[in-house]
């Protein structure tokens, strides 16, 4: 009786001293877990604050690149704009130059049909003035002939003078028309390298270095 209840208190008390290592190891455990799961909060709040950061950064990036493009491509817009203008303000010079070509054209023309009709009335005049010659050494009246031989003679001199004014004017407008053909054949080539120059800043910069290479 006395060894049973002995032991039965020595169990009782060994049980009890494993309940109470069995408590304490579990909260040893629970708090190595409560350890270990704050760790890894932390350890994903670190991950998700370097990833917003990488991803700030590269949304950063990427802003200055698409700022960088629309500045760029504002300012090929302005230089097409600005070719578009020069292109219409030669194109105007062009268009006046050839009217002004096409006037000169005319008005050469009217010179030479005004010397041509000149130069045929002073044909007529000298047949009327031999005409005239060949009478006064057949009329008696030699004086009234000489008279009027003189006065054919000056109206030649006269339209020999005619003459020599349309013979300059015609000179001087072809002279002009010349130098005008010249300034023409000028703005045209301006016109045209302003063309290729147009052509090129219009094309994407990839392009236009594949041209030029």
């Amino acid at each position: 009786g006395i060894i049973g209840r002995r032991g039965a208190k020595e169990y009782k008390k060994y049980a009890s001293a494993r309940k109470i290592q069995k408590n304490w190891r579990t909260r040893q455990e629970q708090q190595v877990y409560k350890v270990l799961l704050r760790s890894v909060h932390v350890a994903q709040e670190r991950w998700r604050m370097h990833y917003a950061k990488q991803q700030m950064k590269k949304l950063k990036q990427e802003a200055k690149e698409v700022g960088a493009l629309m500045a760029k491509n504002q300012k090929v817009q302005e230089q097409a704009t600005e070719m578009r203008k020069k292109n219409e303000e030669v194109e105007a010079q062009t268009l006046m130059l050839t009217s002004e070509k096409k006037s000169m054209l005319i008005k050469i023309t009217q010179l030479e049909d005004q010397m041509q009709a000149a130069q045929q009335q002073l044909e007529a005049e000298k047949l009327k003035a031999e005409e005239v010659k060949k009478k006064a050494e057949e009329n008696a009246a030699a004086k009234l002939i000489e008279e009027a031989l003189e006065k054919l003679n000056e109206q030649m001199r006269e339209k020999e003078a005619v003459i020599t004014d349309l013979v300059a004017q015609r000179d001087k407008e072809k002279d002009m028309q010349e130098q005008l053909k010249q300034e023409l054949q000028r703005t045209e080539h301006r016109y045209q390298s302003l063309l290729k120059s147009s052509a090129m800043q219009a094309m994407p910069p990839s392009t236009a270095g594949g041209m030029a290479g």
